[in-house]
């Protein structure tokens, strides 16, 4: 594997925990701030997995399995893009999105939702925070 990759790879498996550390801080202040009050969490998907797996326990798994998942595509498309992998171009895109993505290296969109929901996280217990 080129080093490049390897590069790649790192800063994907860096998102994982940089997620991790938001989302317990922002599930360990939905769960304070809701209380037992359902109706307060926005989510109809988390409010649902509450329902039936309890606050604690729904809230570990719907983060676990959103962040294991933005990390394991980060980790599959950032090498990817960056080789230029063949089945890449079959996927439809418009010519100047075509144009862009051959214009330079562009694996690092791949690193996007990652670290987009590591931010949106830090955001939801920032306003668990203003709120009290």
């Amino acid at each position: 594997m080129p080093e490049s990759e390897k590069r790649l790879r790192w800063i994907a498996l860096g998102g994982l925990p940089l997620y991790a550390v938001f989302a317990a801080y922002d599930g360990v202040l939905t769960r304070d701030g809701i209380g037992q009050n359902l109706s307060l969490e926005g989510n109809p998907f988390v409010r649902w997995t509450m329902l039936r797996l309890g606050i604690g326990w729904a809230l570990v798994v719907d983060k676990a399995v959103i962040g294991l998942s933005f990390a394991l595509l980060a980790l599959w498309l950032a090498p990817a893009i960056h080789r230029r992998d063949a089945w890449l171009w079959r996927i439809p895109m418009l010519p100047p999105v075509r144009r862009w993505m051959l214009s330079g290296d562009r694996a690092w969109i791949a690193l996007i939702p990652l670290y987009g929901m590591s931010l949106a996280q830090a955001l939801a217990a920032g306003v668990w925070l203003a709120a009290r």
